[in-house]
């Protein structure tokens, strides 16, 4: 897709100058035909074939992560070009279009930055400081440098960043702040909204050959540490739908405000000591059990603390949950012939497609929470098709003693959070089309 039509679609039909309206982010499948990274060439095994790839490229990432004091437990685990879903927004004046991946593992936000001292092909316009009346520096001795990366100083004292992940890929700029703008209600723009962010002028990535494609993007971390674009926008609440498979033109919303739309029963948002290593600063919930349809596969046992993560792909269960899940799968499969992708992809394949699935009445897994927040993770999400009547489970087991809710499994849910009382709620099955 040409910069011109991504540029035309930030353009809103009107503008609003307020800190403290709702507003949303367009939320975009990386292969849409609306998304930058969008591949009109790849089919849709590819596409599926290309999430496995994503998933095993992030366990290999973790098999063998140096152990470093700078590498945080979850945030380095993303690898930049790996996010199913980005966001789209402006920022500067004038405002340059950007896309970045949305990402409620991680808590900083970073995109390419003028000048480029080595930086990976985009299709947007790179973002000048220069040109941006309202953007400013940052001091090494501001208090919101320590909040950054692997902090340092630059030239003339300024903040540097540097963000590193366990592929060895990694990126370092300034911190800079500039106004964003973003969607508001009826279609109108949210704008002048100050936020802090990495401006990176220099990106290095663990594979060379990787730089041709230009499937690279900055991340929006949405988590619950200082510099996230939740902790900085101070909204009490945000709640996304995360379409399934890509459909033409199709966009679903991230809202933010005081009234997001969010429904269904609620859980704990985890946070403080409880969490042992994950702090605070993830979201993170008490799992109590795993259904197969009316079929209880698995009753958690007390205290299984869970990570939503929409910047992970797959879902990662620990074994003792993994194991059951799989063998139940097993047993509600047995008039589907067992298959082996040959690419060693999936531990569980078969000679089906996800439609044959749906009409032998394979039933939803849900995945249920202490309080009564349902995630129901539908056929289409837990078996993906890589090839013509082959489809493999997308549930994943963690080698890492960690279990993640990654973004497939979420999808077509409506999942959102209450910041101020600390609650992560869940609608169950929903049409991501109409959020």
């Amino acid at each position: 897709m040409i910069g011109g039509v991504l540029i035309c679609l930030i353009i809103f039909t009107s503008t609003t100058n307020a800190a403290n309206s709702d507003f949303s982010l367009t939320l975009i499948h990386r292969d849409s035909p609306l998304s930058p990274f969008h591949n009109p060439n790849l089919t849709r095994y590819e596409l599926n074939q290309a999430k496995f790839d994503r998933a095993i490229a992030y366990e290999l990432a973790l098999s063998v992560a140096p152990s470093s004091p700078k590498l945080d437990p979850i945030t380095p685990q993303l690898i930049p070009q790996k996010g199913e879903y980005l966001v789209r927004f402006a920022v500067g004046d004038p405002p340059v279009p950007v896309h970045a991946i949305f990402d409620t593992g991680s808590s900083f936000i970073w995109f390419q930055c003028q000048p480029c001292q080595k930086c990976f092909p985009q299709k947007d316009p790179i973002y000048d400081p220069v040109r941006s009346e309202p953007a400013m520096s940052f001091q090494c001795t501001d208090a919101l440098c320590n909040s950054t990366p692997s902090p340092s100083c630059g030239p003339d004292q300024k903040c540097t960043f540097l963000q590193e992940y366990l592929d060895g890929t990694f990126t370092e700029g300034e911190l800079k702040r500039d106004t964003f703008a973003f969607e508001g209600p009826n279609g109108a723009t949210v704008s002048g909204l100050p936020l802090v962010f990495g401006c990176s002028h220099n990106s290095i990535i663990s594979n060379p050959d990787d730089w041709a494609d230009g499937d690279r993007a900055g991340i929006v971390g949405m988590g619950r540490d200082t510099l996230s674009m939740a902790t900085q926008l101070g909204q009490p609440a945000f709640a996304y739908c995360l379409l399934g498979e890509p459909q033409q033109s199709m966009t679903s919303r991230v809202q933010i405000g005081a009234s997001p739309r969010m429904w269904g029963n609620s859980t704990a948002m985890l946070g403080g000591n409880s969490t042992e290593m994950l702090g605070a600063v993830y979201y993170v919930a008490m799992l109590e059990s795993i259904s197969l349809g009316a079929q209880r596969v698995v009753d958690v046992p007390s205290g299984h603390q869970v990570t939503l993560d929409s910047g992970t792909t797959m879902t990662y269960l620990e074994p003792e949950l993994f194991d059951p899940v799989l063998d139940t799968v097993k047993g509600l499969m047995k008039g589907f012939e067992v298959k082996s992708d040959p690419e060693g992809r999936s531990e569980l394949c078969y000679g089906a497609t996800t439609k044959g699935l749906i009409e032998a009445g394979l039933p939803v897994i849900e995945l249920g929470f202490v309080g009564g927040a349902k995630l129901e993770v539908n056929v289409e999400s837990l078996f993906l098709e890589v090839a013509e009547r082959l489809v493999c489970i997308s549930f994943r087991r963690s080698t890492v003693r960690m279990t993640i809710i990654g973004n497939i499994a979420q999808q077509n849910n409506v999942v959102g959070y209450d910041l101020v009382n600390e609650r992560i709620y869940m609608s169950g099955a929903f049409d991501c089309r109409m959020y």
